[in-house]
């Protein structure tokens, strides 16, 4: 079983913004029925995005929902940042046993996003080498794989924060994922200024 992140259970409730915490409950009631989503929340910074999806992530949660959470930094500007984050959390989340049937044959192409994979996984196959272009694509359907399996389970929010010091490696995942023919029942929410 697949535990689940805490966000901030200590705030203070949350007041307004009925209209785009409606619009996100729809984004997210769309995506655990119908199929996969994205939503982009912009706004100018301290306006509160952050915040607002921190409530949609808390309702999704309390409905069952998996939430992953990764953020980009400005002052670090890793390839594929948030998606280290929120994958990070879900390898040390879930059992080894289980965290091998989600991963897969392709387990092992992760590696740049969940580093520690092959402590967890001990005997998963050793990465393949290949031309850069074809070793990112293996990337790519790995994670697309693996949300594929986790969201045929329970629907997952996947968040995306700061979406504007994203990367271009960042940018390209988040495009494959999009236009991937796999069934998710995946909600991505990113932030933008």
């Amino acid at each position: 079983m697949v535990r689940f992140q805490t966000l901030d259970a200590g705030i203070a409730g949350f007041v307004g913004r009925n209209e785009q915490r409606g619009a996100l409950a729809t984004a997210w009631k769309t995506a655990t029925t119908t199929g996969r989503l994205a939503v982009f929340v912009g706004g100018e910074p301290g306006i509160g995005k952050t915040r607002l999806v921190k409530e949609l992530c808390r309702s999704a949660h309390r409905e069952g929902g998996i939430v992953l959470w990764g953020a980009c930094d400005e002052e670090i500007a890793l390839a594929y940042q948030p998606f280290v984050e929120g994958f990070r959390w879900l390898a040390d989340a879930t059992p080894p046993d289980v965290l091998r049937e989600l991963v897969g044959a392709l387990g092992s192409e992760l590696i740049p996003l969940i580093p520690d994979l092959a402590q967890r996984i001990p005997d998963l196959d050793p990465r393949l080498s290949d031309d850069p272009e074809t070793e990112r694509h293996r990337l790519f359907e790995a994670a697309t794989e693996l949300l594929h399996r986790l969201s045929s389970r329970r629907p997952v929010v996947l968040v995306l924060d700061d979406l504007h010091w994203a990367r271009k490696p960042t940018l390209l995942l988040l495009r494959h994922l999009l236009k991937s023919s796999l069934p998710m029942h995946l909600l991505i929410v990113s932030t933008y200024r």
